[in-house]
């Protein structure tokens, strides 16, 4: 499977995953968002370091800033195999006999969440108003982090169904 930002390769709506894909983009998706927190949290604390230093640091604070906001906004935007991981968008799985499961969407792109694409901690108000910006940030993070795990729960107790299933038809025949 391949991970990549945006492409033109074919666009979630165009088909629908596997479970074994399902279950793939949802364990990435979970993996990525442990990092988002990891960034946001050290994003947070170079705004609060920020709000309380002198000039010569508050350069280099805002570049490491600057650097972990990119680093999120990459990971938001990756798609795997055609299939944006952060859009919002639900996500239909391919079952057995025509039957599809609709997992939902968590989003990393809009809303509350692209808030704290447009923080910076370039002086003393700005890092106040960034460390406010990134608390709401991590609570929408937190959000997608539910959405995530309960997508993943979904898909485990299907595969274990499916494998339940095929090993029952298995001693029937």
């Amino acid at each position: 499977m391949s991970l990549a930002a945006p492409s033109s390769q074919a666009k979630a709506g165009e088909r629908t995953p596997t479970l074994a894909e399902a279950i793939y983009l949802a364990e990435t998706q979970e993996k990525l968002v442990e990092k988002i927190e990891t960034h946001l949290e050290r994003m947070r604390e170079l705004a609060f370091l920020n709000a309380d230093s002198r000039s010569p640091v508050r350069e280099d604070l805002s570049q490491e800033f600057q650097h972990h906001l990119g680093t999120i906004w990459q990971m938001a935007a990756l798609e795997l195999n055609g299939f944006p991981l952060f859009d919002g968008c639900s996500l239909a799985v391919e079952l057995e006999r025509e039957n599809k499961l609709v997992l939902a969407g968590a989003n990393l792109q809009r809303g509350a969440f692209r808030v704290v694409f447009s923080t910076n901690i370039s002086d003393k108000e700005s890092a106040l108003h960034a460390h406010e910006t990134i608390e709401g940030g991590m609570l929408h993070l937190q959000f997608a982090c539910t959405v995530v795990a309960a997508n993943l729960s979904r898909l485990a107790f299907l595969h274990r169904q499916q494998g339940s299933l095929r090993s029952f038809r298995g001693g029937l025949e």
